[in-house]
């Protein structure tokens, strides 16, 4: 399972590149399924800062940099609604109670 960031960065880059909304916004989506089939690094709240996972959380802290000046630096509406799709199966998750 890939995080937030990771797919909210896939899901801006299918809609900067794609710019049709009917079929970026859906691709968007769908490559939240297809990240998950990534394995990710073990990483939880106790081994954050071992050197194995080191990496992960540098390009984790980059990948969060990197939605949030896209998200700035655009201002476009379609870019934002494209990183929130590609968020939305977590979303649904935590909302379930």
């Amino acid at each position: 399972m890939a995080n937030s960031a990771l797919h909210a960065s896939i899901g801006m880059a299918i809609a900067k590149l794609l710019p049709i909304w009917w079929l970026s916004l859906p691709l968007a989506f769908l490559s939240h399924f297809i990240m998950d089939l990534y394995p990710e690094a073990l990483v939880n709240k106790n081994n954050f800062f071992e050197k194995k996972n080191l990496f992960f959380v540098i390009s984790q802290i980059f990948l969060m940099l990197f939605v949030i000046l896209i998200g700035i630096l655009e201002s476009n509406v379609f870019i934002i609604i494209a990183a929130i799709l590609s968020n939305l199966p977590d979303i649904w998750a935590l909302l379930e109670f």
